[in-house]
């Protein structure tokens, strides 16, 4: 199962191609690919497999599985650590004998790691992207009446 995604080539190398495209709303914030910028046009590495030059628009797929990969590393890491930072938290301020309102600084510290397990999920994207396969590649170039819109 595969998800395919419609772009311009702007740049060739020899076996790889930067191309531009709009951001699905699917990639909002995964960030596997570097795709949750503000910006809905979006620039991807891909690998060139039928050698598309600049300025022709291609088909570029991806595979689903990578995709579901790439959303749990986003989305799922981070609310693991979310629901592991108020457990924690919690049952630490309680040992500790805190005397203030434990549950709210129990959610703060739980926000806190979140955050910073996402800043960790953004800095190491291209690490994490070689590791669970993320790699899309240009399957076609596509004709103005062969254009598939998303």
């Amino acid at each position: 199962m595969s998800s395919c995604i419609n772009g311009i080539v702007v740049e060739k190398s020899a076996d790889k191609a930067i191309v531009s495209i709009v951001r699905h709303s699917a990639c909002a914030g995964c960030g596997a690919c570097g795709m949750a910028s503000e910006s809905s046009k979006v620039k991807i590495e891909a690998i060139n497999t039928v050698d598309a030059n600049v300025g022709e628009l291609v088909s570029i797929d991806m595979k689903n599985p990578d995709v579901l990969k790439a959303a749990f590393i986003a989305y799922g890491i981070p609310l693991l650590v979310l629901i592991a930072g108020v457990l924690s938290a919690s049952a630490a301020l309680s040992t500790l004998g805190y005397k203030g309102d434990s549950e709210v600084a129990a959610g703060m510290v739980s926000l806190l790691l979140t955050g910073a397990a996402y800043l960790i999920i953004r800095k190491n994207e291209d690490k994490i992207g070689k590791l669970i396969g993320y790699n899309p590649a240009i399957t076609e170039v596509l004709k103005g009446s062969e254009i598939k819109i998303q």
